[in-house]
């Protein structure tokens, strides 16, 4: 902390300094300033092109990058992600830990297909101070269907059946003596289907991608169901099934099917 009249802010004693105008030197230690103003004559040798009337005007806006520092000498320790639509606010979706000589790689699954996401990068100092950003504009595009959350990845994309579901209401008819019968509605709107696929062998044997869906159903969490046009809402999966082909193939293709319905607004 730099504690001094006239150093931060206007000057609140009346009285004389209790120094001269020319200064030697200044010493900032273990300090975050917002605005650092150095206006009294100094007696400096180094650097040469320095006079006896530099003024310094150092404004660091909440970032680690101002006045003379190099950000090459500091301690990046990660990237921080920032994701918004445009004109929206910024939200941080991950950090990264910084490596040297390493690529670094994010992978975000909770975007809209045919949306357009601003990707912001923001290096970390000691893993607290900001410095600049740096923002892409990226258009998302996918295929089939993915049923995601914070730690499980799924998708359904080979021999995908007609992807159909159901919009369900609260809505009931009321007989009364008159000739029609009175319509009320209520306050319930979801959507509710079926996704039916085969799991073909990758990265995972299809074997492995049925043990994943069934402890996702098991796990009894919410998750998140997005297609390639662009839905996307948190459900509830139940009800899975299973049908192992009779004349099987080596890669042990698997067809599957599970039930889902939506529970709440995705975007909340």
């Amino acid at each position: 902390m730099l504690i001094g009249i006239h150093y931060i802010g206007e000057c609140v004693f009346d009285n004389t300094l209790p120094f001269s105008d020319t200064q030697n030197s200044v010493k900032l230690q273990n300090c975050i300033a917002d605005t650092l103003h150095i206006d009294k004559i100094a007696k400096v040798n180094d650097p040469i092109k320095w006079t006896g009337h530099t003024r310094l005007l150092a404004r660091f806006n909440g970032n680690f990058e101002a006045g003379n520092i190099d950000p090459n000498e500091l301690n990046i320790t990660k990237w921080r992600i920032k994701r918004n639509k445009p004109n929206e606010l910024k939200q941080t979706v991950g950090e990264v830990e910084n490596q040297w000589n390493v690529e670094h790689r994010f992978e975000d699954y909770f975007v809209k297909a045919k949306q357009v996401y601003e990707y912001t990068v923001v290096p970390l100092i000691d893993d607290v101070i900001e410095g600049d950003d740096i923002t892409h504009p990226v258009e998302v595009d996918f295929d089939g269907w993915w049923l995601v959350d914070e730690d499980t990845q799924l998708q359904f994309l080979y021999n995908l059946d007609d992807a159909t579901y159901d919009l369900e209401e609260d809505r009931e008819e009321i007989r009364t003596f008159s000739k029609y019968p009175l319509i009320r509605y209520g306050p319930s709107r979801f959507r509710r289907g079926t996704l039916i696929g085969l799991f073909i062998p990758q990265e995972k044997t299809a074997k492995e991608m049925e043990e994943i869906l069934d402890s996702m159903i098991e796990a009894r969490k919410p998750y998140i169901l997005k297609d390639g046009q662009g839905r996307y809402m948190k459900v509830n999966i139940y009800e899975p099934e299973i049908t192992i082909p009779h004349r099987t193939l080596k890669s042990h293709v698997l067809r599957v099917g599970v039930r889902w319905v939506e529970i709440a607004d995705a975007d909340s």
